[in-house]
C-alpha cells in the first residue's frame, strides 16, 4: 500500500512540477453588431491546499488568476480567478460585446500565479471588419488584475472583510441583483450559478465562506472571482461559473455564496444564495 502511494505522490509531484497551461480553445462569432465569445482553458491547475498535501508546500499550486480579453486595444472582457473557481482540468469563460468600428481579431491574455503571461488570437466569425465611417467609442477600462491591486483579498477568510477590502465600506442594496443555481451539479461541492442584474454593473465579486468544522480543513479564502465589465459588454452569467465552496461533509452542506456588483454610480447591490450542495467526497478522508 505504502509503495503504491510513493508512486502516487511521486507522480502529482511530476505533474505539478511541470504544470503549464496547455490548451486554449476559443470560438468567436459576430451577429449583427454582437461578437459571441467562448473559451476553454485547460491546464494542470492545482490549489495550494492540494499542492500542500501532495508536495508539502503550497507555492506548488497552480492555476489561471487573470483573464482579459482585448479587440485593436479595448478591452472587452477581463476576470482575476482565485484556485477555487473551478479550474480542475479545464474551465470554460463566456461573454458578449458591442462590436462597432474595431479590428476583426479577438486577442486573448491569459495570466497565472506565477506572472507569466500566454497570448492567443482568433479571427471573429463573420467579422465585417473595420468601418473607417462609425466612429468607435473606445472603452476606458484598463486590464484589472486584482492579485496585484488587491492582493490582502486574497488571503481574508470571511466574506464580509473581504466585500470591504475590495469595495469598501458602502451599505449594499437588495434586490436588483439576483443569483441561482443553474442546475445540481456532478463535481462534488462546485456550485454552478447563474447571475442576472436589473441594471447595469461595472464589476462583479463572487464569494464563500468555508464553513466545515472539521479539524482537518484549512480555512479558503472568501473571494472567487471578480469581474470587470467595460461599457458595451454583456457577460454571460451561466452555468460557466463552477464557483467551489469548501463545506459540505453531508453536515455543512447548506453554504452561502454571495454576490456583490458595483453599478456605474458605485452604488454597491448584493445578493445571498444558500443552498444545498452535493456531499464532498474527502468526507471520508
Amino acid at each position: 500500500m505504502n509503495k503504491y502511494l510513493l508512486i502516487l505522490f511521486l507522480v502529482i509531484t511530476h505533474l505539478l512540477a511541470n504544470n503549464q497551461t496547455k490548451f486554449i480553445k476559443i470560438k468567436v462569432k459576430q451577429i449583427d453588431n454582437i461578437v459571441k465569445a467562448k473559451m476553454m482553458i485547460r491546464g494542470d491547475f492545482t490549489t495550494p491546499n492540494q499542492a500542500k498535501m501532495y508536495t508539502g508546500n503550497e507555492e506548488n499550486a497552480y492555476f489561471i488568476r487573470h483573464v482579459s480579453a482585448q479587440v485593436d486595444g479595448d478591452i472587452v472582457y477581463d476576470i482575476s480567478l482565485s484556485p477555487q473557481f473551478r479550474q480542475r482540468h479545464s474551465f470554460i469563460l463566456r461573454f458578449d460585446f458591442d462590436y462597432i468600428g474595431r479590428g476583426d481579431t479577438l486577442q486573448i491574455i491569459v495570466t497565472d500565479n506565477k506572472g507569466k503571461q500566454t497570448s492567443f488570437s482568433r479571427k471573429i466569425k463573420n467579422s465585417k471588419g473595420k468601418n473607417n465611417t462609425v466612429n468607435s467609442q473606445k472603452f476606458t477600462l484598463k486590464s484589472r488584475d486584482y492579485w496585484q491591486i488587491k492582493p490582502k483579498l486574497w488571503e481574508l477568510t470571511n466574506t464580509k472583510e473581504a466585500i470591504k477590502e475590495l469595495y469598501g465600506t458602502k451599505k449594499t442594496k437588495i434586490g436588483d441583483l439576483n443569483i441561482s443555481l443553474a442546475q445540481y451539479t456532478k463535481y462534488w461541492y462546485f456550485a454552478p450559478i447563474k447571475i442576472s442584474s436589473k441594471i447595469k454593473m461595472k464589476s462583479i465579486a463572487i464569494f464563500s465562506d468555508d464553513l466545515t468544522n472539521f479539524s482537518h480543513k484549512e480555512k479558503t479564502p472568501s473571494i472567487r472571482a471578480v469581474i470587470s465589465i467595460p461599457k458595451g459588454t454583456t457577460i454571460v452569467y451561466g452555468k460557466s461559473f463552477y464557483v467551489l465552496t469548501n463545506g459540505s461533509c453531508c453536515k455543512d452542506d447548506y453554504i452561502p455564496i454571495t454576490v456583490v456588483g458595483m453599478d456605474k454610480d458605485d452604488n454597491l447591490h448584493k445578493a445571498v444564495l444558500t443552498t444545498r450542495l452535493t456531499c464532498s467526497a474527502d468526507c471520508e478522508i
